[in-house]
């Protein structure tokens, strides 16, 4: 006798908002990440948790795991501009080997570090000279300029207000770059798949199924990836205006001229919305870090029903016994 499963399943998430909005109010609302923007659960676009049909139960489980970096790279941009090629790449070497010298003393070790050459180019600038009411001006190269990365491996966080203060020293003033690594993914690839798996054990004894109808080693498919830290950021500015009024100053030839006052910009960071994870590991932690994301689909299929009806055996003139099955 045929059987017919049906299940229908559905999760209800309840928000409870905190009284407390923050600055962040003044942000836009678009979500920088790329990851975000595809992958972010809304209350209305939830993925299904459980899908069923007559021949096959799917468990979606998705994980999100706050993890702390292990060591980071990072990317100082140096530039130097002089009147030759020469000078120029005397100078800035000068400035990056006393910068690495300065940042051996805090454990750095020189094998950790590497110079990338960027770019070299031409300086140009403008002279005028005037001949009664006519202004020639006349474009004429001034020198060149240099520019290097200087890219190192740091484990402690907590030199990187003393690597900016030394680079200071050196005048190199632009951090361009900071990546986010952990060592042991694997670690955190199987910590994250029991998390899975002990969801999944959960949910399927709720569902019943029994051996005689259904394969109950089910096939799995896993997707396993990080989001930097760096591209998580948002930004706003904070601040109320007062409204100005003009009258009509250009019909009395007057020049009206409104200087605004500088706006602090402030970033902070966004990190992945947690709607939509079934579990969320290491949540209480305020450390700003990596965010890994798996997703596992887990499908049961059901045992196909055989009509014996369309089986026939056949012995070949050799003796052997095959089987015929007929559509």
């Amino acid at each position: 006798m045929k059987t017919i499963f049906s299940l229908f399943t559905s999760l209800f998430f309840t928000l409870s908002f905190a009284q407390i909005g923050g600055n962040q109010l003044y942000g836009n609302t678009d979500y920088s990440n790329s990851y975000q923007k595809n992958n972010s659960n809304s209350l209305t676009n939830l993925k299904p948790k459980i899908l069923t049909n007559e021949n096959s139960i799917t468990l979606d489980i998705s994980i999100l795991n706050h993890v702390q970096a292990d060591y980071y790279m990072v990317t100082f941009g140096v530039n130097e501009e002089n009147l030759s090629v020469e000078l120029c790449n005397t100078q800035i070497n000068k400035r990056i080997e006393n910068f690495i010298r300065s940042i051996e003393k805090l454990g750095i070790k020189k094998s950790d570090v590497y110079v990338d050459f960027i770019s070299q180019t031409k300086i140009y600038d403008h002279i005028s000279e005037a001949e009664g009411e006519k202004v020639n001006i006349q474009q004429v190269d001034v020198g060149f300029e240099i520019k290097k990365n200087i890219i190192f491996k740091l484990k402690q966080i907590e030199l990187f207000d003393q690597l900016v203060e030394l680079a200071s020293k050196q005048k190199i003033y632009n951090i361009i770059n900071v990546e986010y690594y952990a060592d042991n993914q694997d670690k955190i690839y199987d910590e994250m798949l029991a998390e899975a798996i002990s969801i999944q054990k959960k949910r399927i004894k709720h569902l019943n199924l029994n051996e005689k109808d259904w394969d109950l080693v089910p096939e799995f498919t896993i997707s396993f990836s990080s989001v930097q830290p760096g591209n998580q950021y948002k930004s706003y500015r904070a601040y109320e205006s007062g409204t100005v009024s003009y009258n009509n100053y250009y019909n009395n030839n007057t020049l009206v001229v409104q200087k605004e006052e500088r706006k602090s910009r402030t970033f902070y960071f966004d990190g992945l919305p947690t709607d939509g994870f079934d579990k969320v590991m290491n949540a209480s932690s305020p450390i700003v870090g990596l965010q890994y994301v798996m997703n596992v689909q887990i499908v049961y299929k059901k045992h196909q029903e055989i009509n014996s009806d369309k089986i026939y055996h056949l012995i070949t003139p050799n003796g052997e016994l095959k089987e015929i099955r007929l559509e």
